[in-house]
Parts: structure tokens; C-alpha cells; sequence
């Protein structure tokens, strides 16, 4: 009974966010049950333990520190009025009619463009080419990143990060190779904050054309 107790207070540490401690403190125990049956099914339940909780701490931890990187910050007050997409619109941008998926996963989204950015040689953080929104129901959109892009040649970056090469056959019809930069800086993603596909983004909700 006494064992059952101590195992099942290490579960609820678990939740708690202490699955270390439970583990560390099972040394003692499994040392004084050397060789049973008993010290077996202790360790392999901190096993267990630990298996389960190293992920949603990664992903907690992530959660926080995606929006701590400067140029996020940069871009979330930047954009922020934008999350409404008609303050966006009497700004300049204009929404494309189409959501654009991965091939494997995820999605690009729907490009709200700024034509007056778009070709002008020059990126600035504080002002995207391109914002970024996923359909959600009801027809509305949701703003979940930007997208910098320039026609240039050679490396650019923005706030240390380097633009990526695109070629002129490319999934949104440039004619022309160019540098763009997606910045996921309104919802997290898990393939990072600068890919070019958010696998938590979709484009489900988009309705069918007329």
C-alpha cells in the first residue's frame, strides 16, 4: 500500500510538472527493492513519467519563447490593428481569393497584398509586403503571420534573418525569381517561425469558388 501511495503521488506530480523530482526520489526506494518485481514496475512507471511529461514542457517552453524573439515582437506590434482584415484592406492590402495548402501538410494562407511594397527594392520589418491569414468558419480570417519579399539579387536579411531564394516557378505566379521571408509571428510553428508552411494552419475553411 505504501508503494502504491508513493506511485500514485508521482503521477499527480506529473501534472504538476515535477516528474523529475518523482524519479529522483524513487532512487532510494528501488535501492531498498533491489531485484523485485516491485522495483521494476517503480522504474518503469518514472519512465513513463518522464516519457510522457518531456514533451508538453518542450512544447510549453516553446509556446513562450517564440514570441520572445525580436523580430516577432517587431512584427506583432507592427501588425497588430491588422488582425482585424479591413483595417488591412483601407491600408492597402488586398486579399487574394485563394488559400494556398502545403503539398505534404499545412498551409501558406490566404496573402493579403500591399502592391505599393511589393516592388519597391526595399524590405523593412515594420512593414511586410504580405499578411498572412488562415479561413476560419463563417468566412472570417484570422491573421497569423506576414511575408517579406523583394526582388533582388544576392543574400538580404531582416533583423539577422536571411531571406529565402525563390524561383519564377513558384506557388504564387511571380514571373520572376525573388526573396521572400514568411514570419509565423501570430501562431506558433511546430517546423519553425520562418518556414514557409505552417502544418497548424489549413485551408478547410476556405469556401469554394463561386
Amino acid at each position: 500500500m505504501k508503494i502504491r501511495s508513493q506511485i500514485m503521488g508521482g503521477i499527480n506530480r506529473l501534472f504538476a510538472g515535477q516528474a523529475g523530482t518523482f524519479c529522483t526520489q524513487s532512487t532510494g526506494q528501488t535501492n531498498r527493492m533491489h531485484g523485485s518485481t516491485m522495483s521494476i514496475l517503480y522504474w518503469s512507471i518514472c519512465i513513463s513519467l518522464l516519457l510522457t511529461a518531456a514533451p508538453a514542457m518542450a512544447d510549453g517552453k516553446s509556446k513562450k519563447s517564440f514570441k520572445s524573439i525580436p523580430i516577432v515582437k517587431l512584427v506583432r506590434e507592427a501588425t497588430e490593428q491588422y488582425q482585424d482584415p479591413e483595417v488591412a484592406i483601407a491600408d492597402g492590402y488586398f486579399p487574394d481569393p485563394h488559400c494556398i495548402s502545403g503539398q505534404v501538410e499545412g498551409a501558406a494562407g490566404i496573402h493579403y497584398t500591399n502592391f505599393a511594397l511589393f516592388g519597391d527594392g526595399v524590405v523593412n520589418a515594420a512593414t511586410p509586403e504580405i499578411l498572412v491569414y488562415e479561413p476560419t468558419r463563417g468566412g472570417k480570417h484570422r491573421l497569423v503571420g506576414v511575408e517579406y519579399i523583394v526582388f533582388v539579387d544576392g543574400p538580404v536579411a531582416i533583423e539577422g534573418q536571411l531571406m529565402h531564394h525563390e524561383e519564377a516557378a513558384n506557388r504564387i505566379g511571380i514571373t520572376d525569381p525573388f526573396l521572400d521571408l514568411h514570419v509565423w509571428a501570430w501562431k506558433r510553428n511546430p517546423l519553425g517561425t520562418f518556414a514557409t508552411f505552417n502544418p497548424d494552419v489549413s485551408c478547410d475553411a476556405q469556401p469554394l469558388d463561386p
